[in-house]
This record gives structure tokens, sequence and C-alpha cells, in this order.
């Protein structure tokens, strides 16, 4: 293989990332479906787009998205309820994120996800960053439900 032929197989490797494959038009309408209905349609469509195997996918497909997902985002808010407790002196908000760490451990524990084990975790004013992980992991599991409804209503 000669030298250009290599700059082009190791350009195409870089660029690849940025050339995202879309949903097709049946598979981005489902995405709408579910999408509508969430508080951030840009964040659901942008989470499904990002994590699709290839253009089409099925409502089991974008309902394991959902899964999965709301799996890692429970995984790396509880990593960062764990972090951010080693660090705070406060004891009101030691005891916050005490309840958002028994939380999401209980979540996580399950191996399923429910609405009220997030809706507990309140975030102390000194920790800035974690309104916007519940507000992630509220919308993740908004879709999750609104995903499984659409399979109960089409079995």
């Amino acid at each position: 293989m000669g030298e250009g032929a290599w700059v082009l197989v190791v350009g195409l490797i870089v660029l690849r990332p940025i050339f995202v494959e879309c949903a097709d038009e049946r598979t981005q309408k489902l995405i709408d479906s579910i999408c509508r209905s969430m508080e951030e349609y840009g964040f659901c469509n942008r989470t499904f787009n990002d994590n699709l195997n290839g253009p089409s996918a099925t409502i089991f497909d974008l309902t394991w998205i959902t899964l999965d997902q709301s799996l890692n985002n429970a995984t790396n808010t509880l990593h960062f309820v764990l972090q951010t407790l080693q660090h705070t002196t406060d004891p009101s908000a030691r005891i916050a994120l005490e309840i958002c760490e028994r939380d999401f451990e209980n979540m996580l524990r399950a191996e399923m996800i429910t609405p009220r084990a997030q809706g507990r975790c309140v975030s102390p004013d000194s920790v800035t960053d974690l309104p916007e992980r519940n507000r992630e992991m509220r919308i993740l599991l908004a879709m999750a439900i609104v995903a499984g409804n659409i399979i109960t209503i089409r079995l």
C-alpha cells in the first residue's frame, strides 16, 4: 500500500467519529414519538442518535438504549456523589449526598430503574453538578417508560 493510501486510511479512521450515521426516517419517527413527550427533546434525540448501532432501529433497540444509558448515568452519578462526599464537610450537604448515595446504590443493586429512587436525591447548594445529572437521569427514566409503553401497546 502506498503512502497516499495509508494517509487516506488513517484519515478515515480519525474522521469516522465526525461522520455520525443518522437514523433513517422510520427510526427517527420512533425517536420523535418518544422524545416529543420529554422535557428536553434535544437531549432525548441526541441520546438515541449517539447510541444507534446503525441507521435502523426497532422500538426494542430504542428501549435498550434508554435502559443502557440510564444504567450508565446512574453508575456515573453514584461515582460522582461518592467522590463529592469525600470532599464535603458541611453536615447538611453530607446528609443530602448520603440520601443520593443510598438511592442510587439501591437502584443499581435492584438492577432496575425506578423514578422514585432518583426523585429523593436533592442536591445541596454546594454541589453544582448534581442537578444536571439528576435532570438527565429524570429524562432517561421517562424515555425508558415511554419506550416500554410503546412496546406493550404494540404487543
